[in-house]
C-alpha cells in the first residue's frame, strides 16, 4: 500500500485550495499603483482600502499554518486565494468610488458582482449587518491520500497483485483468498 502525504494551501475566506499562492501585501501593491493611475481622488482612496486591507489581514491571519507567496517569495500567515482577496477590495472600491469598479474589473480580470465562491467575511457581514472584527480559520490538511498505481495491494496482506477479487466487500490477493473462511 503506497500512501504519499500531501498539504495543501486553503484559502481562509472560501476554504478552496490554493496554487500559486500570491499575499495579500503583493496584490494590495497592485491595487494601490492602479488606484494612483485611475482614481479622481486616489488618496482617498488609498487610505479607505488600506483599512479593508488591514481587516481582510486581520480575519486572514493565523499562526498555524503559512504560506509562500510566489510574487515576493516570502512567507506570510495570511492566506487566501486572489479572487477572495480582489472580490474583498472590489468591494471597497465599490462602495467608495463605483465608478472604478468596471476598470478594476477589466484591468485584474476579475467580476466584482459576480464571484461564484462568496467570500467567508462578506457572507457574514451582509448576514449581520456589520463589519467582521476577527476570524479564527484552521486550515484544511489533505493528507495519507492513497496513491494509484497500476498494481493494487491486497487489503488483507497489503501485497500488490493484479488479481484481487471483492470477497464480503474487501478486496483481497489469491492467497488470502484461499485463507479466508466462507
Amino acid at each position: 500500500m503506497i500512501y504519499k502525504n500531501n498539504e495543501t494551501t486553503i484559502c481562509r475566506l472560501c476554504l478552496e485550495p490554493v496554487t500559486n499562492f500570491i499575499c495579500t501585501d503583493c496584490l494590495f501593491d497592485n491595487i494601490q499603483k492602479w488606484v494612483s493611475a485611475n482614481s479622481t481622488n486616489p488618496f482617498q482612496v488609498r487610505i479607505l482600502l488600506r483599512g479593508k486591507h488591514s481587516d481582510v489581514r486581520r480575519v486572514l491571519s493565523n499562526d498555524a499554518n503559512r504560506g509562500f507567496c510566489v510574487s515576493c517569495k516570502s512567507e506570510v500567515d495570511e492566506i487566501a486565494c486572489p479572487c477572495c482577496y480582489l472580490y474583498e477590495m472590489g468591494t471597497a472600491i465599490k462602495s467608495i468610488e463605483p465608478g472604478l469598479v468596471k476598470g478594476f474589473e477589466r484591468d485584474f480580470n476579475f467580476d466584482v458582482i459576480v464571484h461564484h465562491n462568496m467570500s467567508q467575511v462578506s457572507l457574514w457581514e451582509s448576514m449581520h449587518g456589520r463589519i467582521l472584527a476577527s476570524r479564527s480559520f484552521r486550515p484544511i490538511l489533505i493528507t495519507d491520500k492513497r496513491r494509484g498505481t497500476d498494481l493494487n495491494s491486497c487489503e488483507s496482506c497489503e501485497v500488490d497483485s493484479e488479481e484481487l477479487a471483492d470477497v464480503g466487500g474487501h478486496w483481497l490477493c489469491e492467497s488470502c483468498r484461499d485463507e479466508a473462511p466462507e
